[in-house]
């Protein structure tokens, strides 16, 4: 399943990164292929998918998020 098509307040685990422009910068924020996820809110109308990986939230778009597979 990819991040842009999960539920909300769901725990998840990264089970990969598809290789793309930006996968580096998913990288940097921790979100690397065994990192559990926490979806926390995913923004209507195509907007941004909130997200808890360990201490820190971060938002990402739902274009970047359609690029991170989750178990």
């Amino acid at each position: 399943m990819k991040l842009s098509n999960c539920q909300n307040n769901t725990q998840y685990t990264v089970k990969e990164v598809i290789e793309c422009d930006f996968d580096c910068k998913l990288m940097e924020y921790g979100i690397i292929p065994g990192a559990n996820v926490l979806v926390l809110n995913k923004a209507p109308f195509n907007g941004p998918v909130y997200l808890s990986i360990g201490t820190q939230r971060i938002a990402i778009r739902k274009e970047e998020a359609s690029y991170i597979v989750l178990e």
